[in-house]
């Protein structure tokens, strides 16, 4: 899966995360709620086939996403 197939505010979520961001923090980040968030990062990992947060780390790495 590319990060295409992402939404915009799930890629955002996505890289946040990916930089170690807790989720109460990305919330915050985004101004959206805690449970907003909890939805994207499973629809983030569902639609990119992860299972772990450490996955998705390697896959923004992979895919240009961190500085």
């Amino acid at each position: 899966m590319t990060e295409e197939q992402l939404t915009a505010r799930e890629r955002e979520a996505a890289v946040l995360i990916a930089y170690g961001y807790r989720n109460e923090d990305v919330a915050r980040e985004l101004a959206v709620s805690l449970r907003t968030i909890e939805g994207d990062r499973a629809r983030i990992m569902r639609k990119l086939g992860l299972s772990q947060r450490s996955e998705l780390v390697h896959w923004a790495l992979d895919h240009g996403l961190l500085r």
